[in-house]
């Protein structure tokens, strides 16, 4: 049979478990919530390419040249892995519009995974508490 100190052990290894958990979630959260900012943005600045007479072009990580748009109907797009493809850029908006969904559907799935692990903790301390009040009136 289990005793208290056995069982609470047992809980505190699984709340650092949960914890840990948590904290890869959460990390996973924060880096999800820059990739719908940075959808926001690119969604945003969409309507004003065609009023653009300049854009600055990334040649490098930190260098960057001012360029004339040329062709304002087609953008060239990372589809993965370095690869670009041409696409009009009606159909970036709508690139665009599908990754903001995926990346918000995700979104609110790890946000249900995280509530799930929170109330799964407070549950296992609610048990080691009481455990641990049994083991102290025991003791006395």
């Amino acid at each position: 049979m289990e005793t208290s100190e056995d069982a609470i052990s047992k809980h505190l290894l699984e709340i650092e478990n949960i914890r840990r958990e948590l904290d890869g979630y959460i990390n996973l959260l924060g880096s999800l919530q820059n990739t719908e900012e940075s959808i926001a943005v690119s969604m945003a600045g969409i309507p004003d390419i065609k009023k653009s007479e300049s854009a600055l072009i990334p040649y490098s990580h930190d260098i960057f040249l001012v360029g004339k748009i040329t062709d304002e109907d087609n953008a060239l797009v990372n589809i993965g892995s370095g690869v670009l493809k041409k696409m009009s850029i009606n159909d970036v908006g709508k690139k665009l519009e599908k990754d903001m969904k995926e990346v918000q559907d995700t979104i609110s799935q790890i946000v249900s995974i995280i509530q799930n692990l929170q109330t799964k903790g407070k549950r296992i301390e609610e048990e080691i508490n009481k455990l641990y009040e049994d083991y102290k009136n025991k003791l006395q």
